[in-house]
């Protein structure tokens, strides 16, 4: 109680107490928080982690609510809503600065309207620019990191209380990887108290807008005709296996969704949640699945893939909250 006395003191009245999750993610699982802010702008999202290290509380904050599975028992600290909206494009030099919270979809649409493409293979990914630079999202043989510059990011102080310091990193230093960066990969080391990305500077090429427009509808066909599109799901659940390469040839294909697949994953369901009859890369919550549902399918899946075919499938998506309990 003196937690959320002291949160309103430093936040205002903004501050929201047992919130639950579920309708916040994309999967449509996950418990309730301790607190809830939503930040609308850049500072808000600075005075809300400082806020949390103030008063030495975990925090998590939550753009799209994609890639993540929160557990049934919540999150035990403040869930911080990363709201905020400011894009601004430099004319001269194709590049635009780009708050974390801002989604994706807007971004590419705002772009199309200066002329400027390049993002156009991420239409129809629910997350928001933050969330795309801390995972390398990427699809159809595009990555994000291909077109960002720079980032500004929030280092929280290690010490409760301790200020939490801005800085701007290069591209480079952000290590990207295949659906990683140093961000992701550190993050366990940092649970609750992780670093946050502010903003994305970003690099995008002059395009006639036909064009952009052109490929915008392509990559949407694509998306519809492959994902289930209008179900409930985090994305993609698994990372295609290393060395994996893209191909048209089936038999040459050995991605995530074509392993579970072949192994006779598609039949696979637990509770409420279920392999994506569409595409098998995806688990699909049918109404009631609990994150516990979820989970003990990806680890199903898992065991199946590695039985049928010998291989260990990684997950992309991750695991927030308390999950000891749940696995007994």
């Amino acid at each position: 109680m003196e937690i959320a006395k002291q949160l309103k003191e430093q936040l205002g009245e903004k501050l929201e107490e047992h919130l639950g999750l579920r309708d916040y993610t994309t999967m449509k699982v996950g418990g309730v928080a301790d607190y809830v802010f939503s930040a609308s702008t850049v500072s808000e999202l600075v005075n809300a982690v400082q806020a949390a290290v103030n008063l030495d509380i975990p925090y998590l904050v939550l753009g799209g609510g994609s890639n993540v599975i929160i557990s049934d028992y919540g999150f035990p600290g403040m869930v911080i809503f990363n709201r905020s909206s400011n894009v601004a494009f430099l004319q001269d030099r194709s590049q635009v600065m780009s708050d974390s919270g801002v989604y994706l979809s807007h971004l590419i649409t705002s772009a199309a309207a200066k002329e400027y493409g390049g993002l156009e293979f991420l239409v129809g990914v629910p997350g928001t620019v933050g969330g795309a630079a801390y995972n390398n999202v990427s699809c159809w043989g595009g990555e994000f990191s291909d077109y960002v510059r720079s980032l500004t990011i929030l280092l929280p102080g290690e010490e409760k209380g301790e200020r939490c310091r801005t800085v701007n990193i290069e591209a480079q230093d952000m290590k990207f990887g295949y659906h990683s960066s140093w961000l992701k990969e550190n993050s366990g080391k940092n649970v609750g108290r992780k670093p946050v990305i502010l903003s994305v500077k970003l690099q995008l090429a002059s395009l006639r807008r036909e064009e952009i427009m052109r490929r915008i509808k392509q990559y949407q066909q694509m998306r519809l005709s492959k994902q289930p599109l209008g179900e409930h799901s985090a994305g993609s659940i698994f990372k295609n296996p290393s060395g994996f390469e893209a191909t048209a040839s089936e038999d040459k294909n050995y991605s995530a969704g074509f392993l579970i697949d072949k192994s006779g994953g598609k039949r696979l369901r637990v509770g409420g949640a279920q392999v994506s009859k569409k595409h098998a890369n995806f688990i699909v919550n049918t109404g009631k699945a609990t994150a516990m549902d979820v989970r003990q399918l990806i680890e199903q899946i898992q065991e199946l893939v590695r039985e049928k075919k010998g291989i260990t499938l990684e997950e992309e998506i991750e695991f927030i909250g308390e999950w000891s309990k749940e696995q007994g």
